[in-house]
């Protein structure tokens, strides 16, 4: 495993993904806290959702929100790292890589955008005064699972994705159901009575 090759290819990951722009790979980060805009201004005041339990309108977007960014980590490194060798085969070609750590880039780069986008949420989670519990401790640790997990699930599928390309849009399909089967935009509490039922079991 190639250390500095993984992080060096993390760093253009990052900085190339928008070259050409004024911003930059500043855009890697404004595309997340527009969703937190999104999640906790639009969803709390102009579509009225709430969090059962709480008063607060902003409660339910902030719930959406902590799901939402570590879903995207885990969405990304899976979809990314799935095509990888297609994506990046001119690199493969002509540079000698170990090409099971080769996409480990994918999850470094992700990862990055994970800790800014999750500092400014846990900022914001202050400023508004809901605070952060000690729990928050935990996250690290669950992350780093949910990367080895999503690095593990892309790669495995990349080797296919060679042979089979049609994968590479199948990934894509079964992630998207794979959000709304996960709990991240709702409650069990809100769920109906037969799925309850059928999660009891």
């Amino acid at each position: 495993m190639n250390i500095g090759l993984i992080l060096e290819l993390a760093k253009r990951d990052i900085t190339e993904k928008y070259s050409g722009s004024t911003l930059g790979a500043l855009w890697n980060f404004i595309y997340p806290l527009v969703d937190i805009f999104i999640f906790t201004v639009i969803f709390a005041n102009l579509m009225g959702s709430r969090l059962p339990g709480s008063s607060s309108v902003y409660a339910y977007g902030f719930y959406l929100t902590s799901g939402v960014i570590a879903w995207n980590a885990f969405s990304n490194t899976v979809t990314r790292t799935s095509s990888v060798f297609l994506d990046k085969k001119y690199i493969i070609s002509k540079v000698k890589v170990d090409l099971s750590s080769f996409p480990l880039y994918i999850a470094v780069s992700e990862s990055i955008t994970y800790v800014v986008t999750m500092g400014i949420f846990l900022f914001l989670l202050l400023i508004s005064g809901y605070g952060v519990s000690r729990v928050i401790l935990l996250v690290p640790f669950i992350y780093i699972i949910q990367q080895i997990f999503a690095y593990s699930l892309g790669f495995f599928i990349g080797v296919f994705v060679v042979f089979v390309r049609d994968l590479k849009e199948v990934v894509g399909i079964v992630l998207k159901i794979w959000f709304w089967f996960t709990p991240i935009v709702y409650l069990y509490d809100v769920l109906p009575d037969f799925v309850k039922k059928t999660h009891e079991l």
